[in-house]
């Protein structure tokens, strides 16, 4: 499964990688920077961007993958899209396991990797920045759905909680 993704992904980064070096568009640039202890403190209950420029939202999880991303890449786009590309191979992991679970055979999960990998969904998704936090949400949805398939595989009948009323 981890080879077979690892595969997937670097056809795709071999195919792909003149887009490697294209710079920070849209809004990515004034997400993914350092930010201070008061800024990443303020995302608990408030605004997280101190130009205001985003709807205020509760987004610590965000804020800190941002300040991760600024802090260890800064704005070499490259390092990023590496990063992107390893967030990637991560979904496609646990994607893989979801879908062994689900007793797809080998060439089947080959085929929705070939499918996913080469769509203009997945080339949008890692060549913008931004969304790296997407990416970390597909990874845990996937996890979670692996967690609940196999809760039910092998407890099929769990007691239900009592609740005093």
């Amino acid at each position: 499964m981890a080879l077979l993704a690892s595969l997937m992904l670097l056809i795709w980064s071999t195919l792909f990688a003149s887009t490697y070096r294209y710079p920070f568009f849209w809004d990515d640039f004034h997400c993914i920077r350092q930010y201070s202890g008061q800024e990443l403190l303020s995302t608990f209950h408030g605004w997280d961007d101190p130009d205001k420029i985003e709807t205020p939202a509760l987004r610590p999880v965000v804020a800190l993958l941002f300040a991760f991303q600024g802090f260890g890449f800064g704005e070499n786009v490259i390092l990023q899209r590496i990063f992107l590309t390893a967030l990637m191979w991560i979904l496609l992991f646990a994607l893989g396991l979801l879908l062994a679970e689900l007793e797809f055979n080998a060439f089947q999960i080959a085929l929705v990797f070939a499918l996913f990998v080469f769509s203009r969904a997945f080339a949008a998704v890692n060549l913008w920045i931004i969304l790296s936090s997407l990416v970390v949400c597909y990874v845990l949805l996937a996890i979670t759905a692996i967690h609940i398939f196999l809760r039910l595989i092998f407890v099929p009948e769990a007691p239900s909680p009592k609740f005093a009323v």
